[in-house]
C-alpha cells in the first residue's frame, strides 16, 4: 500500500513536471522509489513529500538550466538534512572535495576570496543559488524570522554535510581571535560546533577517503602565505606546531604594526 501510494505521488509530480517542461519520461517501479528514464529519481523525503532528485546534466536536460544556478523555490519547507546529504552526494563527481575551505570570524566575501587565492571553495560558492529563499532571513526577502534561526535550520546541517564529503587536506580560515576561541569547549561558532567535528572524527577514521589534515590560515592572508599550523583534535592542544606558529605569528603581526 505505501508503495502504491508513493507511486502516485511521484507520478503526480511528474505529471505536472512534464507538462512545465513538455519532455515525456517513463518511469519504473523499484524498491527505493520511482526512476525516470533520464537519471532522475523520484522519491519522498522526511515529511513524506515527493521530491525530484536528479544529477547535474539530468537538470541541464529537463530544464535547460545550470543546477548551481537553478533556484529550488519554496514548496514544502526548508530542506532537511537528508536534503543536503543528496546534494552533495550528487556533486561527488564534479566537486572537489579535497579542496574545500571553512572559515569563521570572518566575512563571506573575505572567505571566498581566500578560497580563489588557493584555488578552493567555501560552502557558499558551492551552494550558490540553490534554496536561496531558505539561506536569508525574512527582512532580506528570506524564509527565517533571524540569524539564529537561519543559522540552525539551513547553515548548520549545510555545513555538517559539507564536512562530512570532505576530503584530504582542508583548509580553516578566521581571525586570530577566533582561531583562539575555537579551541575552547564553550565556542559557540557553527565551525566548532558543526564543522570541525566532523572533519576530526574523518581524520582519525579508518576509511577512505577521508580528511588527511586540517590546515589553519589567518587573516588577512596576505600577511602569512602558509599555514599557522595544523588541528589534530578540538582542544588543539597536541598541535604543539601549531602553537608554535601562532606565538610566531603574533610576534610577525606585533612588529608589522609598530613598524
Amino acid at each position: 500500500m505505501y508503495l502504491i501510494q508513493k507511486s502516485f505521488y511521484a507520478l503526480a509530480l511528474l505529471t505536472v513536471f512534464s507538462s512545465v517542461t513538455s519532455i515525456p519520461v517513463n518511469i519504473q517501479s523499484n524498491d527505493t522509489g520511482l526512476t525516470t528514464s533520464n537519471n532522475v529519481v523520484l522519491s519522498l523525503d522526511q515529511r513524506n513529500n515527493p521530491v525530484l532528485v536528479a544529477s547535474d546534466s539530468a537538470i541541464k536536460s529537463l530544464t535547460g538550466t545550470d543546477a548551481d544556478t537553478l533556484d529550488l523555490a519554496p514548496r514544502s519547507g526548508p530542506p532537511t538534512d537528508q536534503d543536503f546529504v543528496n546534494f552533495f552526494k550528487a556533486k561527488q563527481r564534479t566537486l572537489a572535495t579535497d579542496r574545500l575551505v571553512f572559515f569563521s570570524g570572518v566575512g563571506a566575501a573575505e572567505s571566498q576570496d581566500f578560497a580563489r587565492a588557493t584555488g578552493r571553495q567555501t560552502l557558499e560558492m558551492i551552494i550558490g543559488n540553490t534554496w536561496s529563499h531558505y539561506q536569508g532571513v525574512r527582512a532580506d526577502g528570506g524564509f527565517w524570522p533571524d540569524w539564529p534561526a537561519a543559522i540552525a535550520g539551513f547553515w548548520d546541517p549545510a555545513s555538517r554535510a559539507c564536512a562530512q564529503y570532505a576530503t584530504g587536506e582542508v583548509f580553516f580560515y578566521s581571525s586570530r581571535e577566533v582561531l583562539d576561541d575555537q579551541t575552547r569547549p564553550n565556542c559557540p561558532k557553527c565551525w566548532y560546533r558543526v564543522e570541525k567535528p566532523e572533519l576530526i572524527a574523518s581524520m582519525h577514521a579508518r576509511y577512505t577517503p577521508r580528511v588527511t589534515s586540517i590546515a589553519k590560515y589567518t587573516y588577512p592572508y596576505r600577511d602569512n602565505k602558509g599555514p599557522v599550523g595544523y588541528i589534530q583534535t578540538m582542544s588543539d592542544k597536541r598541535d604543539l606546531l601549531g602553537v608554535v606558529s601562532n606565538i610566531v605569528g603574533n610576534w610577525v603581526t606585533l612588529a608589522k604594526s609598530r613598524a
